[in-house]
């Protein structure tokens, strides 16, 4: 396996495992009650959360970078993006 596949590979593993942590976080913190000890739990999720979800837009960047040479040949094949 190049490093390239090996990288994409990790990249795709590590987005799978950011949209976990968002949907568990996001999920945990709406089905907590209102108010009470829940608030300091909350704000914790919701730290993780935003955390998360910085992480998630890195490495969907960099997804997309990787996969920037097939994004760019499939929109030439469908005339959407000009010959160089």
């Amino acid at each position: 396996m190049t490093i390239k596949r090996l990288n994409r590979w990790r990249a795709q593993v590590l987005l799978a495992m950011m949209l976990a942590v968002l949907a568990a976080t996001g999920l945990i913190s709406w089905l907590l009650p209102q108010g009470g000890a829940a608030r300091s739990i909350r704000h914790l999720l919701r730290w993780i959360h935003e955390a998360a979800a910085l992480g998630f837009l890195t490495l969907l960047a960099l997804h997309l970078y990787y996969h920037w040479e097939a994004i760019r040949n499939n929109l030439r094949r469908f005339g959407l993006w000009g010959r160089d």
